[in-house]
């Protein structure tokens, strides 16, 4: 089974999207905390989202999943969950929970990979990096909320400076990419990207996993799309790159007009589209060599076959794809960092699951009527 399949939480995506925690110190009692976007009291027993950017910031649960933000605060700062915001009473402390809420990709980070010139990831080596434990895909210790999983602090860069002639091996002892896997899987994003744009959309991603030969429910875009609702596979999608810190960015999906006023309706009208970058799919690529070879290399040696790569240079002249060019077995370092991952998943989904019931209580508060407790 695909890595990012096997990390699909089993609840549904909620709206607002976890990742892992930045630790630190639990607010005192005796204080009163306000939401800075509709700026009523906060409950102490109700959730509160803490800014770790702008000084002082605090929001609602309805507030922080609705994304009604005030002053220089925006989606792309990261955020920290307390379960109970905490008051003044002391029976009442403040519970921090072990997640953090990022929103959307960075501007910063659209803007640099917004119209690249060639399918290499910019801003890397040719050889490519990995982070932290040089384990692919920007998973390292500290697992910072950040997408930019390819050019996340810690990693280095490959001592292979230019392209080998012939097949080789794929990772070095420290799991770096070498030049022909890069280059390799450029010319795959090449293919996948008809319209040139440097960006794959998750279609693409899911064109991609069929072509290797996944079936459906191992496809997680297209599984969590079953029931005709691309902005929940979105969802899911992006939860997963999230949590591995694979590198992409977002942008708003136009719902057909049929669909607009139920996905309004069900608070999924906003929520954004993942793109992966060259370097993101390469990454994911990656994870999924090192965590399971023998399954995914036969899948891998099928695209390069299915795409028609050994009738351009240099595959035609190297000849077919050996198996040799991924470890016999799984990396245990990426297989230890992945069942890490999995229990994150699973905690964040919870915690998002308590920050779903508080919005939910807050809303009906608000406005009266039938209150429901979770």
């Amino acid at each position: 089974m695909p890595v990012i399949s096997s990390l699909k939480p089993s609840n549904p995506p909620q709206p607002a999207q976890v990742a892992q925690p930045t630790i630190t110190t639990t607010p005192s009692a005796g204080i009163q905390f306000f939401c800075d976007g509709c700026t009523t009291p906060i409950p102490g027993t109700s959730a509160r989202v803490h800014c770790l950017t702008c000084p002082d910031y605090d929001a609602c649960a309805n507030c922080a999943l609705a994304e009604r933000f005030s002053g220089t605060h925006t989606a792309a700062h990261p955020t920290e969950v307390y379960r109970m915001s905490g008051t003044g009473d002391s029976t009442v402390q403040p519970a921090r929970s072990r997640a953090v809420v990022t929103y959307t990709m960075p501007g910063a980070a659209t803007a640099a990979y917004a119209a690249p010139p060639a399918y290499a990831s910019p801003g890397t080596s040719q050889g490519g990096t990995f982070a932290g434990e040089s384990v692919p895909g920007g998973v390292d210790d500290n697992m910072s909320g950040a997408t930019t999983g390819g050019t996340t602090a810690g990693g280095t860069t490959s001592a292979a400076t230019g392209p080998t002639d012939g097949w080789g091996p794929f990772f070095d002892a420290d799991l770096n990419t070498s030049p022909a896997y890069t280059a390799l899987m450029s010319t795959i994003f090449g293919h996948l990207d008809s319209a040139r744009t440097g960006f794959l959309p998750p279609e693409a991603y899911s064109r991609f996993m069929d072509d290797m030969g996944y079936p459906t429910h191992e496809n997680i875009w297209k599984n969590a799309g079953r029931a005709g609702n691309p902005s929940t596979a979105d969802a899911v999608f992006k939860r997963v790159l999230d949590f591995c810190g694979i590198e992409h960015i977002t942008q708003a999906r136009t719902a057909p007009a049929n669909q607009q006023l139920i996905q309004a309706l069900a608070g999924m009208a906003n929520l954004p589209m993942p793109l992966l970058t060259p370097r993101g799919l390469a990454d994911l690529m990656a994870l999924e060599l090192l965590s399971d070879p023998p399954a995914t290399w036969p899948r891998f040696a099928r695209v390069v076959q299915l795409y028609g790569l050994y009738n351009i240079e240099p595959y035609r002249r190297w000849g077919p794809m050996p198996r040799s060019v991924v470890p016999a077995v799984a990396d245990p370092r990426v297989l230890a960092k992945l069942a890490g991952l999995n229990a994150q998943v699973l905690g964040a989904a919870n915690v998002g699951a308590q920050i779903q019931a508080a919005a939910n209580l807050a809303a009906v508060n608000a406005i009266g009527g039938t209150q429901y407790r979770y």
